[in-house]
Parts: structure tokens; C-alpha cells; sequence
């Protein structure tokens, strides 16, 4: 297999960059294993940046009726955090074969 070209991730934070190039060292990622990666990297700033809006402005806000309402960086915030769960899921970095079943214990003799 050819290797594959680096992805530009000049954008991202300088500890999401560093946990990039550890995880794209540490596996033998394939083109689209590394966009993947990235986009969950991308995922994980924005989160940050979402995180950082609401200690910024609050969990609630004003809106223009003067109703206090759930700021809009917290539903980015989540959606961020799904996205990213979603994406290092996919790649299966940390699956480990499954072992033996345990048995079910019910507390009845």
C-alpha cells in the first residue's frame, strides 16, 4: 500500500494537533482513516471553541423578547462532542477482541 499524503491541520489547536500526529503515528491509518481523524479533531475544537462562548455568555441567554433561553453554543457544544465520539468509534482504534462471555449473575442459588 502506497502511503498516504499528510492532511493539512494547520487549523486545529496546538494539543488536538499534537493528539492528531500521535494517534496518526501510532496507527497505520489508510486516506480515509486519516480524514476521519481529522474531522474528529475538527470536532473536538469546535467543541472547545462552544465551550469556551458559553463560560463566556453563560449557559442562558436573552433573547430579543427579553425570555432567557439556553445559549446556542451549548446544542454546538453537544453536537461537537457526538461527532467526535461518533468518529473515533468509527476508526476502532481501541477494539480489542471480544474474550469469553462472563456469566450472568442473577443472586438466585
Amino acid at each position: 500500500m502506497a502511503p498516504t499524503k499528510k492532511l493539512k491541520t494547520t487549523h486545529l489547536s496546538t494539543a488536538t494537533r499534537r493528539w492528531y500526529d500521535a494517534i496518526e503515528r501510532e496507527y497505520e491509518l489508510e486516506s480515509h482513516h486519516k480524514r476521519i481523524l481529522l474531522t474528529a479533531a475538527e470536532m473536538w475544537d469546535r467543541a472547545a471553541e462552544a465551550r469556551a462562548a458559553i463560560e463566556k455568555t453563560g449557559l442562558m441567554v436573552t433573547d430579543r423578547y427579553g425570555q432567557l433561553k439556553v445559549n446556542p453554543a451549548v446544542e454546538c457544544e453537544r453536537s461537537s462532542k457526538v461527532l467526535f465520539l461518533r468518529a473515533v468509534r468509527e476508526l476502532g482504534l481501541d477494539v480489542e477482541a471480544p474474550g469469553e462471555i462472563p456469566p450472568v449473575i442473577t443472586g438466585r442459588a
